[in-house]
């Protein structure tokens, strides 16, 4: 089962500035917190995490679009 919510990637404007408001949810967070600079693939989260494969790709691409994370050769990193 998935949470309602995931991860949330809101850009708006605001006068002539371009804003930028991200809001993670406490299960988006944990998968987070597992991602280092050491390359980590998705089954390896799910283990960690005990969140299914489909949850965690979700986050992940959420997360990669938002610049959070890298992804190279089917592994996650963390972006600095």
């Amino acid at each position: 089962m998935l949470p309602e919510q995931s991860y949330l990637y809101v850009t708006y404007l605001k006068g002539d500035e371009m804003m930028t408001t991200q809001s993670m949810t406490k299960e988006a967070s944990s998968v987070l917190c597992q991602i280092n600079q050491n390359p980590i693939t998705v089954i390896e989260l799910t283990k960690l995490t005990g969140f299914s494969e489909p949850y965690c790709d979700l986050v992940l691409t959420q997360m990669e679009m938002a610049g959070l994370v890298a992804k190279e050769e089917g592994c996650f990193i963390r972006c600095q």
